[in-house]
């Protein structure tokens, strides 16, 4: 079995009224690079 060295981009959870927003950091620099669109799921991942 293949060793997963992936790891997450740190990242921050805004709670918007259509669902869940992602917006995604540079490990290096700190800023922000990527927000993602408003994501609704059926229920919450632990």
């Amino acid at each position: 079995m293949a060793k997963n060295d992936h790891v997450t981009a740190k990242y921050k959870i805004i709670a918007d009224s259509g669902g869940n927003r992602y917006r995604f950091f540079c490990d290096v620099s700190g800023i922000a690079v990527c927000t993602t669109k408003p994501i609704r799921a059926e229920s919450r991942m632990s």
